[in-house]
């Protein structure tokens, strides 16, 4: 038994420990201003528990013109339906952000809110952090317009 509490403590003051790095680098790191605004579109109907791709054509600070996949898991959301997932964001110049995206589709009003965080990235983004809030609307042709409001990491400089 007591092993089973020095493993057990050991675990815990590990995880801490990791936490703490974690947070300290995310807190050291430089955020700038985001905002981004494009049009997503999902590859197929959104079905409870399943996972629908997507794709949407934007503009974004610091970032310029993009192109984006979605890879979102649906399920029953609150006033609607909810989307959890992975983006990866395509710059122009091949550069590449990922982030996760949890927003929701109130059916009621067809709109779109949410949050986006920021896990990393390649080229000017590696390393990249940050998120912010997605607010949006369906359109008449399905595709949803939306816009995003936060931060990201300053982007690295080219060498």
């Amino acid at each position: 038994m007591k092993n089973y509490k020095n493993y057990l403590k050991s675990g815990l003051i590990a995880i801490f420990a990791l936490t703490l790095s974690v947070l300290g680098s995310a807190n050291a790191e430089e955020l700038v201003p985001y905002k981004s605004r494009g049009v997503a579109s999902l590859f197929a109907l959104p079905v409870p528990d399943a996972v629908v791709s997507g794709i949407d054509f934007g503009n974004a600070t610091h970032l310029g013109k993009y192109h984006s996949t979605l890879d979102l898991l649906v399920s029953a959301g609150s006033n609607g339906i909810r989307f959890v997932g992975p983006t990866t964001i395509f710059c122009a110049n091949g550069d590449e952000v990922q982030s996760v995206l949890d927003v929701e589709l109130d059916l009621a009003t067809n709109t779109i809110t949410g949050t986006y965080t920021v896990v990393g990235g390649t080229g000017r983004w590696d390393g990249a952090g940050g998120g912010g809030v997605l607010t949006g609307a369906v359109n008449a042709d399905g595709t949803f317009s939306y816009t995003t409001n936060g931060s990201i990491s300053r982007p690295k400089r080219r060498k």
